[in-house]
């Protein structure tokens, strides 16, 4: 079963129809609340975009975003459960994927399993750290390659 993402339940008109007819009086009664909200809601849009669009081109910097959307998409819990073995399956398979991509000549489909199978080895070393890839707890390697590569990007 696929982890669902929180997120996509906390935008203003899900709250809206949560809360009925007291939402507008709400908003009138604190808009400084609401304006917060609004930004939230663009800031989690905007995060989410960036999670959920294969980046093909810049290998580094795609298999960050998308080892960050395998933990979104199946969650973390999904990770802790896999034993090594899981793991080593889960590779395979995925390069699996690229080899049947690239032997068809769908270029794209085959550079996306190449990226989806280095993020899923990322998120298995992040497994045996016992770290949470979406996490950055200090100011990491891969953080100051894509700040080098695409200033501005990489959290602090």
């Amino acid at each position: 079963m696929r982890a669902q993402n929180m997120h996509t339940d906390a935008t203003p008109e899900a709250i809206s129809a949560c809360l009925g007819d007291d939402a507008a009086s709400l908003r009138d009664e604190f808009p400084e609340v609401a304006e917060n909200m609004d930004r939230a809601a663009a800031l989690v849009d905007r995060l989410s975009g960036l999670i959920d669009s294969p980046e093909l081109e810049n290998f580094l910097r795609a298999v960050h975003i998308e080892a960050v959307h395998q933990v979104e998409r199946w969650g973390a819990a999904h990770d802790r459960a896999k034993r090594p073995a899981d793991w080593f399956w889960l590779v395979g398979y995925l390069a699996g994927k690229a080899l049947h991509a690239a032997v068809s000549g769908n270029r794209d489909k085959a550079l996306h399993h190449c990226v989806s199978t280095a993020a899923a080895l990322y998120n298995w070393h992040c497994a045996i750290k016992g770290v949470d890839v979406r996490m950055c707890p200090g100011r990491s390697d891969l953080a100051e390659l894509v700040d080098g590569n695409f200033p501005g990007e990489a959290q602090p």
